[in-house]
């Protein structure tokens, strides 16, 4: 688990999924990740671009349901719902495909990948995802457009 790293970037594809919808999550999800983790030398695996890639897309769900507005407390926990799954699933697909990829054993990906990076994104995400969403709420109001 040494790529599992703490990430308030997290709240990124959850953000643009939330309010733009899931092709938008997923795009920004996938890429987004790609091109960090290219640029920060990490390495670029696969699996954890789709993963954050499904991120962004399941989160971007919650926009069918709301319509991309929350500016009301259901709304947001719609969104938090969804961008909570969405981590779960995520980063399970790409800690469990670490199992054939990396040679992983399954209490490996669990223990040192699932659990760490999808606790440290559930904490991240939820905390700042309804931050930005009554941000971004407010703007669009302040200009007309919410």
């Amino acid at each position: 688990a040494g790529n599992v790293s703490f990430r308030p970037a997290i709240v990124i594809p959850l953000f643009f999924g939330a309010v733009f919808g899931p092709w938008v999550g997923l795009f920004v999800g996938g890429i987004g990740n790609l091109l960090g983790d290219y640029i920060s030398g990490y390495g670029v695996y696969w699996n954890w671009d789709i993963g954050n890639g499904l991120i962004g897309f399941i989160a971007g769900l919650a926009m069918l349901n709301t319509w991309g507005r929350y500016n009301n407390t259901r709304n947001i926990i719609i969104a938090e719902v969804f961008a909570a799954v969405g981590v779960v699933v995520g980063i399970g697909f790409a800690a469990y495909n670490d199992i054939w990829i990396s040679k992983l054993t399954f209490t490996t990906a669990t223990i040192g990948e699932l659990v760490p990076a999808a606790g440290s994104d559930l904490i991240n995400g939820l905390i700042l995802l309804p931050i930005l969403l009554v941000a971004y709420n407010a703007a669009m109001r302040r200009y007309g457009r919410g």
